[in-house]
């Protein structure tokens, strides 16, 4: 009888072992499910409209206040593309699901239309800035241009929520940015740098900053052009690429290759943010 309960006792430690181990292993299976699938742990999403109408691929306002008004409301945290730079060095943390919500183009909308619902908002943006379509703009007297003018760049900029890109002055496209067959890579350098200094130099000029952020013409950048933008000083510069921005230290991005999903390309902001 002694022996019976003694097996009893046994068997009954022996299933609650078994059951707590079996608890635990649930509990960590889960965590680290939980970190894998939740891109806020380790990856940063970046996000890129083409332009603000009711054109191809571009977007009305209403569309985009809707995303804004999503990711605010599933708690994305919106931060400059020149922060990521300092994330990727350790020297500012990663918050928690990172956003980066940039606008290439340089259009005058961007302006009367984004700007008021970053502000409602309290929301970061980036605008990609074309310094020969900004001088047209700011010089003529026409009113109906659709690019950005100086003074409203540099309004915006005031604001705190507004970091522009440096999209070059005469490149608006990736055949024209990138290297040519027959040109030796001095005559590259030469030209590509000229040309990102005389956008730099008129936003020094009209706006009294630089832009820290390159966006390459096209949405493409290559070795060398990588090379030369992070030789110019600028901490960080964006492509496209359909990739989030990796944060985590067995694989971390290149903040001179940045990949931002393009908006057009998905139905809604949740096909992005998940």
């Amino acid at each position: 009888m002694r022996l019976f309960k003694h097996f009893k006792l046994k068997s009954k430690l022996r299933i609650i072992a078994v059951t707590t181990a079996l608890m635990f292993s649930i509990v960590f299976l889960c965590s680290v499910s939980a970190g894998y699938n939740d891109k806020s742990s380790h990856e940063i999403i970046m996000i890129a409209y083409q332009g603000i109408g009711t054109g191809e691929r571009q977007f009305s306002a209403e569309q985009i206040e809707d995303d804004i008004r999503t990711l605010t409301n599933k708690g994305y945290s919106p931060i400059f593309a020149s922060q990521i730079k300092d994330i990727l060095d350790g020297e500012a943390d990663l918050p928690d699901k990172a956003v980066v919500m940039s606008f290439d183009g340089g259009c005058s909308g961007y302006y009367s239309k984004v700007y008021p619902i970053l502000k409602k908002y309290r929301f970061k943006a980036v605008f990609t800035v074309n310094g020969k379509k900004a001088e047209y703009a700011s010089n003529s007297a026409d009113d109906n241009i659709s690019f950005l003018r100086w003074d409203e760049i540099k309004e915006m900029d005031g604001s705190g929520l507004a970091e522009f890109s440096n999209g070059a002055y005469s490149f608006d496209n990736e055949e024209s940015f990138e290297q040519k067959q027959n040109e030796s890579y001095e005559e590259y350098r030469s030209r590509i740098v000229s040309d990102i200094g005389q956008t730099q130099y008129l936003f020094q000029l009209n706006c009294c900053f630089e832009p820290c952020v390159f966006t390459y013409p096209g949405g493409k950048g290559s070795d060398i052009a990588a090379s030369l933008v992070k030789n110019m000083g600028f901490k960080a510069a964006m492509k496209l690429g359909n990739e989030s921005v990796i944060i985590s230290e067995n694989k971390k991005a290149d903040p001179y290759r940045l990949k931002r999903y393009e908006r057009a390309d998905y139905d809604n902001i949740t096909d992005i943010t998940g």
